[in-house]
């Protein structure tokens, strides 16, 4: 049962899209300020849209905040003390505040087209008993002088003259109410002690406490967040995802605003939830890492700026790529193994072996920071590479004497090697003696001629996992065909 004394925040998501990441961060603050100090989250579906509201868009939001770890405690699939959690369910509630205002004298009935305020519409000194039966007819609110002020818990006090404010619309001519109106109703009606959401709110916010104050119920305590800002400039909106795109190595990339995409593409909740805490949170000291648990015990309002955040493509993964490593192996490997057969297939995973691919993948957790990226760093295993970068048979030295000692690494390595790690390394290492020559010498253009590419793990794991058949014919295929500089 609610109590006078307890404290009810709501994340009210509207169905009609994925689950940006401005909204799971606004509904990680409210998870942290409830847990932190006492008192319950509820969870409110605001699908009054009926054209673009879905039932997939709803499992998408419920989906995304039990992968981040984001619990509530009323709402879809768990009630609580409202008769129901969706908006679209509780019409019949709305109509019965707005009847209060009604009667109250605080509204008129107003028939004109579109959303005109005060200055364009007269409606207030017509018949307002023949206004009501006509069906075109919307309920709108009547705005009281003087001014309108908050005591926001991040911005601090914020004023607004409500002669800047236009009379606005509650109910529709259908009976049904607008969003600012709902909000409110919901809001009471379900015990909000609190609200917590974004900046770009701030604007109905003074619309919403005449509301409160009209229906003589003091108005929650509020709190805007600042809100994300996109490299690609302005707020990091949806919209913007279809705009081209920096390459994936600029400080400028963005990949997606949807949670799903990281999801799917290997980042971890608990580092996506310590990115998106560090967006304008900090408990005033130099540490970056933090558990969900540790969020909990250490958030605080007070430790939010005002000023918006920048989404930084390179720090949510160094974040994540910090958390892959801290992995124990047996867990990294069941993270990155759906990952690593949907981009080899699993025909050819299995053919590799499960002691195989338990050899291999622990090399890579040092060197992905999701594990979508598996796929590509590992593909050279089951692919011959033929194609080089001029760059890098460069670098490499690839001259005659460099294809010299390649015919002889066939010759004296590969044909006699048994190909383990510890043989490869002994063997490898007396031929360098041998030939009087530095190690890279002859290991760089044998990674090259095998994976495709300079940077790989320790080349004698390379070359075991490799086989050593596929080697021979891999480095025999480098010196017939890639032309000496």
């Amino acid at each position: 049962m609610m109590t006078e004394r307890e404290i009810r925040v709501r994340f009210a998501p509207s169905p009609t899209g994925q689950l940006h990441i401005g909204s799971v961060r606004t509904a990680l603050f409210n998870y942290l300020f409830v847990k932190s100090g006492g008192g319950k989250m509820v969870l409110r579906i605001e699908d009054t849209d009926e054209q673009r509201s879905t039932e997939e868009s709803l499992r998408t939001i419920i989906d995304g905040l039990r992968w981040l770890g984001i619990d509530w405690d009323e709402g879809p699939e768990k009630g609580g003390i409202a008769e129901s959690y969706y908006q679209s369910e509780r019409v019949e509630i709305h109509r019965e505040y707005a009847q209060k205002l009604i009667d109250a004298g605080k509204t008129y009935y107003c028939d004109c087209t579109g959303d005109e305020g005060p200055t364009t519409c007269n409606c207030k000194n017509k018949d307002q008993e023949a206004l009501k039966n006509s069906p075109n007819s919307v309920v709108r609110f009547n705005i009281p002088d003087g001014i309108t002020e908050i005591d926001d818990l991040i911005r601090g006090k914020v004023k607004f003259n409500n002669l800047d404010i236009k009379d606005f619309v509650i109910l529709k001519s259908n009976g049904n109410p607008v969003y600012n109106f709902a909000v409110v109703v919901d809001d009471i009606t379900m015990g909000i002690t609190h609200v917590i959401r974004g900046d770009d709110h701030l604007s109905n916010t003074p619309k919403q406490i005449l509301l409160y104050k009209a229906l003589g119920v003091e108005p929650p305590i509020m709190a805007h967040l600042p809100l994300i800002l996109s490299p690609l400039g302005g707020k990091l909106s949806k919209r913007q995802i279809a705009k081209p795109q920096n390459t994936p190595d600029s400080q400028n990339y963005v990949p997606a605003v949807n949670v799903e995409w990281y999801c799917e593409n290997g980042f971890l909740p608990e580092a996506f939830v310590n990115y998106l805490a560090r967006l304008c949170w900090s408990n005033g000291t130099d540490e970056e890492f933090f558990t969900l648990d540790e969020l909990i015990e250490k958030f605080s309002m007070k430790g939010i700026s005002p000023t918006a955040a920048l989404y930084d493509w390179k720090k949510l993964k160094w974040y994540n790529g910090n958390y892959i490593r801290n992995l124990s192996v047996e867990r990294f490997i069941d993270e990155c193994m759906p990952f690593f057969i949907k981009a080899h297939g699993k025909e050819a995973v299995d053919e590799k072996g499960e002691e195989w691919c338990s050899k291999l993948l622990p090399l890579y957790q040092e060197r992905v920071e999701y594990f979508a990226e598996i796929g590509d760093k590992t593909k050279f295993y089951f692919e011959r590479p033929v194609e080089f970068t001029p760059k890098d048979i460069k670098k490499v030295k690839w001259n005659d004497e460099t294809r010299d000692l390649l015919k002889e690494f066939l010759l004296d390595i590969c044909a006699k090697s048994d190909f383990t790690v510890e043989n490869l390394e002994s063997t490898i290492n007396q031929f360098t003696e041998q030939k009087e020559i530095k190690l890279g010498r002859i290991m760089q253009p044998i990674r090259l001629a095998v994976s495709g590419t300079r940077a790989t793990p320790g080349l004698y794991d390379v070359l075991n996992l490799i086989g050593k058949e596929e080697t021979i014919e891999r480095v025999k295929w480098f010196i017939d065909n890639v032309d000496v500089i």
